[in-house]
């Protein structure tokens, strides 16, 4: 549990690195209309906070979007502070009482990746912990001694590429090094770069905030375990849980109130909402889980007495 509150810190934490305040509040008024309070992620705020806004013009809503960590938000939500919240939920960390729906919404991912030309298409937890991590009992420096025949003593030259607002690093480190630290030898360096040195060094393997488009670049499948399947970095295999290095955002709502906001959660759902996620380092859910919940959400907003 303290890994996960030290986790879920360090998210909260980076708000700073986000250039946003950790606390904002928008107001959308409408004279006579019930205030709807919705608390946004602060590392959601730049892609959700506008569509909200419209949306609240449109229906002539009043809106109290708050932008704060997921961890007051949801202390906020269980404590019927709030109608609707758009948080983080690490997997085995606290949820929301169970007077809340909550619908998918994204995933931030880390994505491993090497040179086109190098043989290597899956790799453990396990490794990418002893290529990555400075305090673990296997610690990897050669290619040899991840199972690459014929590389003899040619060195693993670990990378990270890091784009403003991403967290992609710190999910890597709780998921692989349980919240451990990156030994020295790895280069931090801008996500362009990472991708350069990637597409031109065979040797390099990094870890990245998105998915490259490069054909010198190629993508890792990742087993949670030594002997267990592997899986690519797909919506679909991170949407299920498959492809271990994902943290999930939710949308959540009073079930008494989806009736009466199932709208919002429909215009959250949209395909623009999800093309501005896909180009702000996030993953939306896959679109044909997007089209189910719309459709199940438009049956309950027909309920709504006129």
């Amino acid at each position: 549990m303290q890994a996960i509150r030290n986790f879920y810190k360090s998210v909260i934490g980076m708000s700073v690195y986000l250039k946003l305040p950790i606390f904002f509040s928008v107001l959308i008024c409408c004279m006579n209309a019930k205030e709807v309070r919705i608390a946004v992620s602060d590392l959601l705020a730049d892609t959700v906070v506008d569509t909200l806004m419209l949306h609240a013009q449109e229906k002539d809503l009043q809106f109290k979007i708050d932008s704060i960590g997921s961890l007051p938000a949801l202390d906020k939500l269980n404590a019927g502070e709030l109608d609707m919240a758009l948080i983080a939920i690490p997997r085995r960390s606290t949820q929301p009482s169970s007077n809340y729906q909550l619908y998918p919404f994204a995933y931030s991912t880390s994505i491993i990746a090497v040179n086109v030309n190098n043989p290597l298409d899956e790799i453990s937890i396990n490794r990418l912990s002893g290529t990555f991590g400075s305090h673990e009992e296997l610690s990897l420096s050669k290619w040899s001694e991840i199972g690459l025949s014929g590389w003899g003593n040619r060195s693993i030259k670990p990378i990270v590429g890091q784009l403003e607002g991403s967290i992609s690093l710190e999910l890597f480190k709780h998921v692989a090094l349980e919240d451990g630290k990156i030994r020295s030898t790895v280069s931090l360096l801008k996500n362009n770069a990472a991708l350069s040195i990637i597409s031109n060094d065979v040797a390099a393997i990094a870890i990245l905030p998105t998915n490259p488009q490069d054909r010198y670049i190629k993508v890792l499948s990742v087993a949670k375990e030594q002997d267990s399947p592997a899986f690519e970095p797909s919506d679909d295999n991170i949407h299920y849980g498959d492809y271990p290095f994902r943290l999930s955002f939710y949308i959540a709502l009073l079930k008494s109130e989806v009736p009466n906001l199932a709208h919002v959660v429909e215009a959250l759902l949209s395909d623009s909402v999800a093309n501005v996620l896909s180009d702000s380092h996030f993953v939306p859910i896959p679109y044909n889980v997007r089209q189910q919940l719309q459709m199940d959400l438009t049956l309950r907003s027909k309920r709504v007495v006129k």
